[in-house]
């Protein structure tokens, strides 16, 4: 019995010839590939960019200088409303509070501006904003005193001043003069009346030993040899 010889009957398949790629195509195909990569880029980097700007600081940092740029167009109430935007976002930002003072300062709002640098010192404990409160409330009374309106209020604002830098040397001069304008002040006939008030609730020397209790305690802090001697 013969066996054949198997023949390979895959031989004998012509081979199918690989189609060759339009150049045109594959161009096509790189330049949507890339531009599919920069497009994707573009998407992470905007991302990233609204991912930065929403960002507690940033955003801060946006507030003051709008707040700034209403500043240098004297818009200071908007200026204002910006710098109050930072400050509710971050109650340590001392630029805000300082900036804030300024514009209120602009506006002849000299109260508004003593509170901003109070309260921005109370929240940041930054020295040059009590520097500044205390400086403008000097600036306050001694308004004041060059325009004869001191009072018993006047000589009060400049103890509170002393209460928290008892060794501040320009409070002990305006101290002084406070002092002595309104306890020389008299009538036409040269009597002093800076007592004349006895109803209680708003007696004038009851407000005088007042004061005279809270000079005690700062001298009892800091003994000053002219606080001793002036009051």
């Amino acid at each position: 019995m013969m066996f054949g010889k198997n023949k390979d009957k895959t031989k004998d398949k012509p081979k199918k010839k690989k189609k060759a790629k339009d150049p045109k195509i594959e161009k096509l195909m790189v330049r949507l590939e890339i531009t599919g990569m920069v497009v994707v880029g573009a998407a992470i980097v905007f991302c990233l960019f609204l991912l930065y700007q929403s960002l507690p600081g940033v955003r801060v940092k946006r507030a003051v200088l709008k707040g700034n740029q209403y500043t240098a167009a004297k818009d200071y109430e908007n200026a204002v409303a910006s710098y109050q935007s930072a400050i509710s976002m971050d109650s340590q930002a001392v630029t805000a509070y300082q900036n804030m003072a300024t514009a209120y300062i602009a506006l002849g709002d000299t109260k508004s501006a003593k509170s901003t640098l109070y309260s921005g010192w109370e929240n940041t404990k930054d020295e040059a904003l009590l520097s500044n409160y205390l400086t403008v409330s000097l600036n306050e009374t001694i308004q004041e005193i060059n325009s004869g309106a001191a009072t018993l209020d006047t000589v009060s604002d400049v103890v509170s001043v002393l209460e928290l830098d008892p060794d501040n040397t320009d409070a002990l001069s305006v101290l002084k003069s406070a002092y002595t304008a309104v306890m020389n002040r008299s009538n036409d006939d040269g009597i002093n009346v800076i007592f004349w008030d006895t109803q209680e609730d708003s007696s004038a020397y009851s407000q005088y030993q007042g004061i005279m209790e809270k000079l005690l305690k700062v001298y009892v802090k800091s003994p000053s040899d002219g606080l001793k001697t002036d009051t």
